[in-house]
């Protein structure tokens, strides 16, 4: 069994509306796609069966085939074995005929245990016997919390699923004996002394309650009411008996809607001389008639007398009594009844089920000619018909309605209730439910945020118009004034650039100019991301790694200072990185600069929408460049995009010129130039992006600040400098004897439906091309850091629930290794 507490699906009741989805995922080859993300079983028995099927003595509804189906045509080696089951085989001499539901029952719990034992050999996957689900209850939009109660020991514990799927069984509600009229009114109380459930009469001990119930009745007269399914096995158990003798008219079957006979085909309905239906009767996928509401086997042959088909006996002790046209004979029947089998359906029994406050969610009440309690897709309805998304049921009761896609008659207004069905058409659609909300209920590592284009066709009208798509027009010129005033408190100029690593390349190469070849190295930490290093091979320079330190992961000093003193003389250029957005002490690298005279250049990514230890913007008046992302994967997401940021306005005109062919007069180059401009329509989508960007921040702030809550300093999180970081994601450390699991970690993760990330591992010089082309020392730390990283989801629109959701998971995937 396994340890986790958070599934994929969670199964209530392993009755054959339960596993019914599982068996539809087996014979369709979808199993292994439904297991990788966890199914949990709760079941209240002490051993998987077949519901309460073993305790009926009618014969069944459908031909011994339909019970076989789902495992002769199954996709799972395992299932297909069961064939030469001793319960198969005798179910295999039997086709085409009834069957003892006993018999039926027995297969089905062979089988039922076979699929059982495949859900409990599953990693991450469960089965629970006596056990019971005491609610499920919503966590969020994407998860249901099962409490489940351990009945032999009463202990409780919840689990967490994406999609649950209940079926709990059916009953004979007795309120409904004293709601709905049968004749001149409810058969409760008035006949209360008289009467019997249909589902009493087919249990084990149900003849013998006849018995003892007409034991001192001389001429027994019987009156069952009802036109369904159960009403014809009522007869038809009754009739079969001989231990209470019964007369002719003993057995009056009371029905509202008129009785129906099912064919295989239209032309064997005529060819036995019934008639009695439309074209709209006959099944459209099928060419049955009236494939649904039909009676079959040994209640049809007993309605063809009945209803006086040629060349058929009708049995003298049954009469049909039609409530609606003679209703008189009716009450006569229901007043001299000796007893009275109400056969009027049944209800589904449904567990709790509980919104996010623990309050009760109203469900549908089935009412006359809208019996079912769950849509087309198994998806359980609230009281306003709405699905309940990641909750579907199936059973006894149920439903869905009859409609169009599943076949039947046109007609037909009652629910479908079908093991065939469940086991195929229905089943899958549970399954497909499931995968579809798996999907939609992941939690990515990173979404992109970006502004949506489309609700602002005016603007683009405006670009078009313009005639300009480029080479710093309107657009652009207008952003970059604004994202000055707006973050940079006025104070500065910017230019954008169409990506952050172009951006790194204008500023390097600007920053070096001609160097003398004796200055070869840049010098800049190994834990960043690979455009530095790309950007530094460029312009020319070999990439000289520094550590980190072990909190703040930013570049460490002493390491750095060690490089300086080892390299004095051949460091061209200094690129720190403001890690994960990080802050970076720029009064630090203004005193390096001012006393080796080495330029600065500095990587701050991800660093839009950071806050110094004063509240201002990340960079704010430095006199050296700082060059930020707009990537879709940034706070500031546009899709593509870069900025540089720099208090010296000859600065920022001379990567202007060179962001654009080095072009210092018309089309004349100056200058080293690349094209790193920034399309009119990429600036449009950042000046909208600015426009939210502060509500934006403040939440992921928010979001960042209950990780730290939830978190509890089980796990180490980065230790951030300034007022605020600019998160891409929430980056924390497993222990470190953990850290040769943390790709199996990640994988429960990802089970459990959160993807995670190692940024940044491996760090630059553990990559083979960059480390070939770079210096690289030792790096403990660095090392140590990209061994355990590990990268979570900070989202827009994440909740509270979420966070607390990706915690939970991590420590119970922690908790997996714990022996370790």
């Amino acid at each position: 069994m396994s340890k986790s507490f958070s599934f994929q699906l969670g199964i209530v009741g392993a009755g054959p509306g339960g596993l019914a989805p599982l068996f539809a995922a087996a014979r369709y080859g979808r199993l292994a796609e439904l297991l990788l993300g966890g199914v949990l079983i709760v079941e209240k028995a002490s051993a998987i069966g077949a519901g309460r099927l073993d305790g009926y003595t009618i014969p069944s509804d459908s031909p011994a085939e339909a019970f076989l189906d789902a495992v002769e045509k199954s996709a799972e080696p395992e299932l297909r074995e069961l064939l030469e089951d001793p319960t198969a085989r005798a179910l295999a001499e039997l086709r085409g005929q009834t069957v003892p539901l006993r018999m039926a029952a027995e297969f089905l719990s062979v089988a039922s245990q076979r699929l059982c034992s495949l859900v409990a050999r599953s990693p991450g996957s469960a089965v629970l016997l006596e056990h019971e689900v005491v609610s499920v209850q919503q966590s969020g939009d994407r998860l249901w919390k099962v409490c489940v109660r351990d009945l032999q020991t009463g202990r409780e514990q919840v689990f967490r699923c994406r999609s649950v799927h209940m079926a709990t069984g059916a009953h004979q509600p007795a309120d409904r004996l004293y709601t709905e009229p049968v004749g001149d009114a409810p058969l409760s109380p008035r006949f209360s002394d008289k009467l019997m459930q249909s589902g009493v009469l087919f249990s084990p001990r149900g003849m013998e309650e006849v018995r003892e119930r007409l034991r001192e009745a001389e001429s027994p007269q019987i009156v069952i009411v009802g036109g369904s399914t159960s009403a014809g096995a009522a007869a038809v158990q009754l009739l079969r008996q001989d231990a209470v003798p019964l007369q002719a008219g003993s057995v009056a079957l009371l029905h509202r809607s008129p009785l129906r006979l099912f064919y295989a085909s239209a032309e064997d309905a005529i060819a036995d001389g019934y008639s009695d239906f439309e074209p709209e009767d006959v099944c459209h996928i099928s060419g049955r008639v009236f494939r649904l509401s039909g009676f079959r086997f040994e209640a049809k042959d007993l309605f063809r007398g009945a209803l006086g088909l040629p060349g058929r006996t009708p049995d003298p002790r049954l009469k049909l009594i039609a409530l609606k046209s003679e209703r008189a004979t009716a009450e006569e029947a229901l007043e001299r009844a000796d007893l009275i089998i109400a056969a009027m359906g049944y209800r589904p029994r449904m567990c709790s089920v509980l919104d996010g406050d623990g309050m009760q969610i109203p469900l549908h009440e089935p009412v006359s000619g809208d019996w079912a309690t769950v849509d087309q897709r198994c998806r359980v309805l609230n009281v306003d018909k709405k699905p309940l998304a990641g909750l579907t049921a199936m059973g006894l009761a149920v439903g869905p309605a009859a409609s169009h896609a599943l076949g039947g008659e046109a007609n037909y207004r009652g629910q479908v209730n079908s093991l065939w069905l469940w086991q195929n058409t229905l089943g899958l659609r549970v399954v497909e439910e499931v995968l579809k909300r798996t999907t939609a209920t992941t939690l990515p590592l990173m979404r992109p945020y970006v502004p949506t284009l489309s609700r602002h066709l005016t603007e683009l009208q405006a670009i078009e118009e313009s005639g300009t798509y480029s080479n710093f027009g309107p657009v652009n010129t207008r952003f970059e004034q604004q994202i000055v005033s707006s973050l940079f408190d006025g104070e500065g100029h910017c230019l954008t650039a169409c990506n952050a690593t172009l951006a790194l390349m204008l500023a390097i190469k600007n920053a070096i100019g001609e160097a003398s070849p004796a200055k070869r190295y840049a010098l800049m930490p190994s834990f960043t991301f690979a455009a530095a290093a790309q950007a530094a091979l460029w312009c020319g320079l070999t990439p000289l790694y520094c550590d980190i330190e072990p909190g703040t992961w930013l570049p460490s000093r002493e390491s750095e200072m060690s490089l300086l003193q080892e390299y004095a003389g051949e460091i061209a250029v200094i690129v720190p990185n403001a890690t994960f957005g990080n802050n970076l002490s720029l009064e630090h690298y203004e005193a390096i600069s001012e006393s080796t005279g080495i330029p600065i250049v500095v990587d701050a990514a991800a660093s839009l929408g950071s806050l110094n230890c004063r509240g201002e913007a990340f960079g704010k008046g430095s006199s050296f460049p700082i060059v930020f992302s707009m990537h879709a994967t940034k706070s500031f997401a546009t899709g593509e995009g870069g900025l540089l940021y720099c208090s010296q306005a000859s600065t920022i005109e001379r990567l202007r010129t060179m962001a654009s062919f080095g072009f210092g007069e018309r089309r004349t180059a100056t200058m080293p130039g690349l094209n790193a401009k920034m399309s009119e329509v990429a600036a449009l989508t950042a000046s909208l992006q600015l426009q939210a960007f502060p509500e934006l921040m403040l939440e992921r702030e928010a979001i960042s600040r209950r990780y730290a809550t939830e978190l509890q300093g089980r796990v180490e999180r980065q230790v951030t400098c300034g007022k605020r970081q600019a998160r891409t994601f929430e980056s924390v450390l497993l222990p470190q004897h953990l850290a040769p699991f943390r790709s199996q970690i990640m994988s429960l993760l990802q089970e459990q439906g959160v993807m995670t990330g190692s940024y940044f591992c491996p760090h630059l010089a553990q990559q083979v091309y960059l480390r070939e082309r770079s210096v690289c020392p030792p790096l403990p730390v660095s090392d140590d850091i990209a061994s355990r990283v590990l990268s979570l989801p900070l989202l827009h629109g994440m909740t509270a629930m979420d966070v607390g959701a990706v915690v939970e998971t991590l420590f119970q995937a922690i908790d997996t290794f714990a022996w370790t």
